[in-house]
C-alpha cells in the first residue's frame, strides 16, 4: 500500500510512504523562474504533470486550502490556480485523492502537543520524533527543514493512518 500526500502551493511538496510509513519518494513542488518586468516563480506544470502521472499509489490526501484574509489579491489567484492545477492533474491521472483540511490533519498529528505551541513548530515535533533520521532539506545546501516537506510528509501519514483504519474496516464487513 501507498499513499501520498500534498502540501500545494510554490513551496509546496509531495511525498509518498508505504503501508508502514517509510517514505517511499519526497519531492519540492516543481516551479520555475519568469523572468520579465518582475521574477516571479511559477509551477512547472510539465514537470508536475509527470510527477503525478508517475505517482503509483492507493491514495492521495491534498490538503484542501482557502483564502486567507490578508493574502494579496494576485498572491492567492496564484496559489488558487497552482491548486486546480494538482486537483486536476489527479484527476486527470486518474490518481485516487481525497481533500483533508489542515485543521482536521493537524489535529490528528499534534495530538499531545501544547496548543500554545506554534503550528509550524508542532509540525516539526512531531516530524523530529517520528522520522528521526529522515532529511527533509530541499537540497543538501539548505539548513533547515523545507516546510513543504515537512507538511507533506504529516499529510501523507494522517491519509496513510486514516486509509489504512478505514480499509480494516471495510475487510471486517
Amino acid at each position: 500500500m501507498k499513499i501520498a500526500g500534498i502540501d500545494p502551493g510554490i513551496s509546496g511538496g509531495i511525498v509518498v510512504l508505504d503501508g508502514e510509513g517509510k517514505i517511499e519518494s519526497k519531492n519540492v513542488m516543481p516551479v520555475m523562474t519568469l523572468k520579465g518586468k518582475k521574477t516571479r516563480r511559477v509551477i512547472d506544470i510539465q514537470e508536475l504533470a509527470d510527477l503525478l502521472s508517475s505517482l503509483d499509489v492507493n491514495m492521495c490526501f491534498l490538503e484542501k486550502v482557502t483564502a486567507m484574509p490578508g493574502n494579496g489579491n494576485v498572491s492567492m489567484f496564484t496559489f488558487g490556480y497552482g491548486c486546480g492545477l494538482l486537483e486536476m492533474g489527479l484527476a486527470a491521472f486518474k490518481v485516487p485523492y481525497t481533500l483533508v483540511p489542515p485543521q482536521t490533519w493537524c489535529k490528528v498529528m499534534h495530538q499531545g502537543i501544547s496548543k500554545d505551541i506554534d503550528a509550524k513548530q508542532r509540525s516539526l515535533m512531531v516530524f523530529k520524533r517520528g522520522y528521526p533520521n529522515i532529511d527533509l532539506r530541499a537540497s543538501k545546501r539548505c539548513s533547515t527543514v523545507h516546510s513543504g516537506l515537512l507538511d507533506a510528509l504529516l499529510i501523507a501519514e494522517y491519509g496513510r493512518r486514516s486509509f489504512v483504519v478505514n480499509q480494516a474496516d471495510l475487510k471486517a464487513c
